[in-house]
């Protein structure tokens, strides 16, 4: 029984690992035209960052400019992936795009609103909050995950779903099944 039970702490470390944002490596990249260089992060699973026209990147494990190169700060644009997981409390990395997340704290529920330009355009029944302006917008700590789809034209909000159990969960539970089953 103690091999067993051995057995489940691993399997269930190696599943609940925490997922960790993996940012991309950093880049050296260059505008020829003005003699210039610049250190690049393309982002990671939760966003994208685009190189600047007119600069190309010399590849990863490139270090240091090159001779005659002045370092600067180049004009980058990030964006955000519509992930659950980039938009919730606790995870690690930049944000993802949660602006069209609504929050339900009654029934500690999160999503993203479908079907619609945007959530703001969506009327939603009264418990579902849109993302206030400014400030950071996160799916907290311990909420579950549904779908809310907006009505045509902008109409009441439809919900669907309910609790959804963490990805990991699926193989934990079946290796569990596995070993008390013997």
């Amino acid at each position: 029984m103690p091999r067993k039970i051995l057995f489940l702490v691993l399997a269930a470390l190696l599943f609940c690992n925490g997922a960790f944002a993996a940012p991309a490596p950093p880049e050296i990249i260059v505008n020829n035209a003005t003699m210039q260089c610049s250190h690049f992060m393309a982002g990671d699973e939760c966003t994208s960052c685009g190189i600047p026209q007119g600069w190309t990147s010399l590849g990863y494990g490139v270090t240091q400019c090159p001779p005659g190169y002045a370092r600067v700060a180049a004009n980058v644009t990030c964006g955000g992936f519509m992930v659950e997981r980039c938009c919730s409390e606790g995870h690690s990395g930049a944000d993802g795009n949660c602006s069209d997340m609504v929050v339900n704290d009654l029934t500690r529920q999160c999503a993203f609103v479908e079907n619609a330009p945007s959530a703001q355009q969506c009327v939603l029944p009264p418990e579902w909050q849109k993302k206030p302006a400014g400030g950071q917008w996160l799916c907290p700590a311990g909420y579950s995950w549904t779908n809310v789809s907006c009505g045509q034209g902008g109409g009441q909000a439809q919900t669907s779903g309910g609790f959804c159990a963490p990805a990991f969960l699926v193989p934990v539970l079946g290796i569990v099944l596995f070993v008390l089953r013997k």
